[in-house]
């Protein structure tokens, strides 16, 4: 029997963790803050800095250190560039609500955490836009649905948990079955630093 190996290569990092910083207080505080429609379905809160309120500091803080995490110790970025948070905003999804497919622009790193667990809130569905596999020429059937062959991969909201991962991939939220409002906190990272090694490719922002 000959030595087989495998090499996932170009694989899209989600990055996952469970949340100290978000209490039941800071939680129910920022239930009450004003809500507005989004386009679709839903509500967002009306301020789009929610993480800059006072209250926020030390979630704030936490959010830093994963990310921070994700980027230098995991998928092991230069330490001359540095990520700094820039919009963050509450979204409430009541019963039937949901999200299209949609990407997080002028970002890098996006992030979302839920409040509160139940299983009829509905999942958050990444897609595969870039390289699904063998998609583009067949329709392949899988003996097994797994993060080599998929063309969608679902998580489910869990509470106090957050999951981190690159703005530009394309995902979307199921719809609210249940006949609670479903509550979570999205954010965006960008960047600034020193990019490139050559005068040719050199830039700094």
């Amino acid at each position: 029997m000959p030595n087989i190996g495998l090499t996932q290569l170009f694989s899209v990092p989600i990055y996952n963790a469970k949340l100290d910083c978000l209490t039941e207080d800071l939680k129910n505080e920022l239930k009450q803050i004003n809500f507005e429609p989004m386009t679709e379905a839903g509500f967002y809160s009306v301020n789009k800095y929610v993480l800059n309120l006072p209250q926020c500091k030390l979630l704030n803080e936490e959010l830093d250190f994963h990310v921070n995490n994700f980027t230098y110790e995991i998928l092991k970025f230069s330490k001359s560039i540095n990520f700094y948070l820039t919009t963050s905003w509450v979204v409430k999804f009541e019963n039937n609500d949901h999200a299209l497919p949609h990407r997080h622009p002028n970002s890098l790193i996006s992030g979302v955490t839920y409040f509160d667990d139940d299983p009829d809130f509905g999942k958050i569905v990444f897609q595969n836009t870039n390289n699904n596999l063998f998609e583009k020429l067949f329709e392949i059937s899988f003996t097994e649905y797994n993060e080599i062959n998929a063309g969608s991969w679902w998580m489910e909201p869990k509470k106090n948990s957050l999951i981190l991962f690159p703005s530009n991939l394309i995902h979307h939220v199921t719809c609210n079955e249940s006949m609670k409002p479903r509550y979570s906190l999205a954010f965006n990272y960008f960047i600034k630093g020193k990019f490139g090694s050559t005068t040719d490719t050199f830039l700094e922002i």
